[in-house]
């Protein structure tokens, strides 16, 4: 099985909220960084510090956005179950790797980049434009 392809960031990946923008810049150049490193054969330590580089930037990053749309129910409390069932994933793994019998393969990789571009792409436009929407409401007296 091929390995992936790093993620470029594209516009068409911008939320429109600097902060959160930024973050998934960050968590995208965080998954590029192990891409990398599986393709560069670094020791089993150096996997596991970006490992937890991700998932420890990825739990700030998933309590932003929940601060963000804290409001916005029932919207919110489906995407945080979303957050909650990735990092279960993700922390499940992270044990099996500690452990020995996982593996930084394809098949981890694929994970991570198609869930972060699908969440980025779908789930998270639709929660802050939603947010903007009530946003705007607000302020316009709607």
């Amino acid at each position: 099985m091929k390995r992936p392809e790093t993620i470029k960031w594209q516009k068409e990946y911008e939320i429109g909220i600097k902060e959160v923008d930024e973050q998934h810049q960050r968590l995208f150049a965080l998954v590029n960084k192990l891409i990398e490193a599986r393709k560069e054969l670094v020791t089993q330590e150096e996997l596991e510090y970006i490992i937890r580089e991700l998932i420890d930037y990825t739990q700030y990053h998933f309590s932003t956005e929940e601060m963000l749309f804290k409001d916005l129910l029932p919207i919110s409390k489906e995407h945080r179950k979303e957050h909650i069932k990735f990092t279960i994933s993700i922390m499940k793994y992270n044990i099996l790797f500690l452990e020995g019998k996982e593996h930084i393969d394809s098949n981890i990789l694929f994970f991570l980049v198609n869930w972060l571009k699908n969440h980025v792409l779908k789930m998270d436009m639709q929660t802050f434009r939603q947010l903007k929407n009530i946003q705007k409401e607000v302020h316009h007296g709607g």
